[in-house]
């Protein structure tokens, strides 16, 4: 027995420090041939067993007994990371190639003792530690919390996903309970964790209400991303009107809406977020119409999006003053997304761009409108540790448009 022991140290010590070394002898793997030596031989040595037969063209993560996999959507992903507690006692072998490792570090993370090895392609350069965009939520074996406003939307509801894809208890709340719902359902559908909660983000017994029925779901709030927010016809200037002519009470209704929408629910649920053990953090919705130095016709919205920027930075320093590292409170500024809300104004009825769309895209170096699911690789960055000394920051997400002198 000791001789066998000895033996599967050795191995073991052997096999993974040439994997160190010559990792493109070891781990090179093609897309339909598995070279089962190396993971073979560890699987064996640790369980006794051989690995179960392989799904080639995605990512898996060899456990003992056990053989994950999970397409490029993370969908059989999350039911690995459900199974975290089973996962404790083991060890990950292997990952093969694939981009995103968001999945498979969270796994590795969950385990107390695990061997992270990833498949090179030489071809496309990749590096072999996760992106930037690919930090998880889920630190410390710790399920995340979050409430996303205005989820129900094509930003809001893309990073309610993004979250939910990557681990988190999401909350969908909007203004229409079915719209929560669907948002909610389809996630859960894909494995996720999510329920819908009806609330209008300028009520105040609205945002208690979901502060109580998240409490009493999930017993805390780590997450708040305040992604409602909108414009309305009449505080937009069209081209052949006049400033002057613009109604008070519609610039009204969209400060209400874009700054007291945000307010008020840090306010609310940001206590919440304050008054837990683990803190958390913080995420605001900016825009380019606040960062830019000047965009034409959306004045009101450009004025409470300003409002929004500002307070973000005010409230950060707040916070960090009196509750130390524990809330973080930062803000993303989207540039040009084509939405519900916006579409109109940048779109001719046959989907064309309009002439204001073609200009934004003029004035966008990278020559496009962004995609909602662009957001979510920024958004789970500042959910997460690896921006634990980011606080007060406004992250552009604009494809160059706020940098861009036009010539």
């Amino acid at each position: 027995m000791r001789v066998f022991i000895a033996t599967r140290c050795v191995v073991t010590v052997v096999i993974l420090a040439a994997c160190t070394t010559s990792r493109k002898f070891f781990i090179r793997f093609r897309k339909k041939v598995f070279p089962g030596i190396v993971p073979e031989v560890l699987c064996t040595l640790y369980t006794g067993q051989k690995p179960l037969a392989l799904h080639m063209g995605s990512k898996c993560y060899l456990l003992p007994s056990r053989l994950w996999t999970a397409s490029r959507s993370g969908d059989e992903g999350l039911e690995a990371r459900r199974s975290r507690k089973a996962l404790e006692e083991d060890v990950v072998i292997m990952v093969s190639q694939n981009s995103n490792l968001a999945d498979a570090t969270h796994v590795a993370s969950c385990t107390k003792a695990g061997a992270l090895l990833r498949a090179e392609e030489e071809d496309q350069g990749r590096g072999t530690g996760p992106k930037m965009g690919d930090e998880l939520v889920n630190h410390d074996d710790v399920v995340q919390v979050a409430i996303l406003t205005g989820s129900t939307g094509v930003l809001g509801g893309a990073m309610a996903r993004g979250l939910a894809a990557r681990g988190a208890n999401v909350v969908i709340t909007s203004r229409e309970q079915q719209q929560c719902d669907d948002v909610a359902g389809s996630i859960r559908e894909s494995g996720g964790s999510a329920i819908g909660v009806v609330a209008d983000v300028t009520k105040e017994e609205d945002l208690v209400r979901l502060r109580d029925e998240t409490l009493a779901k999930w017993g805390k709030i780590d997450i708040l991303v305040n992604a409602a927010g909108g414009n309305k016809k009449e505080a937009v200037v069209q081209p052949d009107g006049s400033f002057f002519d613009v109604p008070i009470d519609a610039v009204r209704g969209v400060m209400d809406l874009n700054f007291a929408g945000t307010v008020l629910p840090c306010i609310i649920l940001g206590k919440a977020i304050a008054e837990s053990e683990g803190g958390g953090t913080i995420v605001n919705i900016g825009s380019m119409a606040a960062e830019k130095a000047t965009l034409t016709r959306v004045m009101g919205y450009s004025a409470s999006k300003a409002a929004v920027t500002n307070f973000t930075r005010w409230l950060s320093v707040e916070l960090a003053k009196k509750h130390g590292e524990k809330v973080r409170v930062n803000a993303l500024a989207p540039g040009f997304f084509l939405g519900e809300q916006n579409r109109a104004l940048l779109t001719n009825p046959d989907g064309s761009y309009s002439a204001r769309g073609e200009d934004i895209v003029r004035g966008t170096p990278m020559n496009r409108f962004g995609q909602a699911e662009e957001l979510v690789g920024p958004l789970v960055w500042l959910c997460s540790d690896a921006s634990k000394f980011v606080t007060g920051a406004i992250i552009p997400i604009d494809g160059g448009f706020s940098v861009y002198s036009g010539v």
